[in-house]
């Protein structure tokens, strides 16, 4: 019954190409100032947690937010390496958390969100941290920082986020949303759920959560998405492909019994008029 669909694999031949292009045209852009040699000795120090490297060169006078080793100041390096001591130390100098360069141009708070690192996520929306500053995924598409620590399951900071006012359906550009980004970790996408996340949001793309939860082989979450009231099964996105469809066509069977379980249409038609058995 369920076989591997090759048009899947066709389509990430034409976007992965799409994405390399455009993160190196990022990483060009981001290189195309000199960074100041000081402020990449600065940054290194901060990234490595050289606290009495990083004391001696303000003291020297340094501009706190002078920008150095891949265009990032010595905040975002220090938020995104972990190193509480040197945040702390920043934070008292003045460095700003609102600043956001580099390539993907996303605040010192998006690294730690997406690390995980809990203690510095509390520090910087203590210091003034904008939580629905946007960030960027690594192609350098705009998203919100709540999506950047859902996506990697952590989630102390993503209640750390909500509860200092992220938008739990903060979406730029028609991007994903936070649930979305959710799909592998059924605790954030419980908590999400619970927050209002809204579960019939289709993106840019039209590309639901049903199916994003589906292309990520999440069972769990699926399970949990067909619960939810007002869920259409059977819709379909850009490829004239329902969430039953995608499952059947990359081999997903228990997937696949989970939709039909719930209603979802066993002979709704797709490309070429294949049905989700086909």
């Amino acid at each position: 019954m369920l076989k591997p669909q090759r048009r899947e694999r066709s389509r990430m031949r034409l976007v992965l190409p799409a994405f390399i292009f455009v993160l190196v045209i990022a990483q060009l852009v981001s290189h195309s100032v000199r960074a100041d040699p000081r402020g990449i000795d600065f940054t290194i120090a901060a990234k490595t947690g050289d606290l009495g490297k990083v004391n001696a060169m303000l003291a020297d006078g340094l501009d706190v937010d002078i920008a150095g080793e891949k265009r990032l100041t010595a905040l975002m390096w220090a938020s995104r390496t972990g190193q509480f001591d040197v945040v702390t130390r920043l934070l008292k100098a003045g460095a700003d958390v609102s600043v956001a360069l580099g390539a993907y141009q996303q605040p010192a708070l998006a690294y730690a969100s997406e690390f995980g690192h809990l203690e510095i996520v509390r520090m910087l929306l203590e210091a003034g941290a904008n939580p629905n500053q946007a960030a960027a995924t690594r192609w350098g598409n705009p998203v919100s920082i709540l999506v950047k620590a859902a996506s990697n399951g952590n989630l102390e900071t993503v209640s750390m986020l909500v509860n200092a006012g992220a938008d739990v359906n903060k979406t730029f550009d028609g991007g994903n949303s936070p649930i979305m980004a959710a799909v592998s970790s059924p605790d954030v996408f419980d908590y999400l759920l619970s927050q209002g996340a809204d579960t019939r949001y289709v993106n840019a793309a039209n590309v639901d959560l049903l199916n994003i939860a589906v292309m990520s082989k999440s069972a769990d979450v699926v399970r949990r998405i067909v619960k939810v009231r007002g869920q259409n099964l059977n819709r379909l996105d850009s490829q004239e492909t329902s969430a039953l469809m995608r499952a059947s066509y990359l081999g997903l069977e228990e997937i696949a019994e989970i939709l039909i379980s719930a209603g979802a249409d066993v002979n709704q038609k797709g490309p070429m008029n294949r049905t989700p058995d086909r």
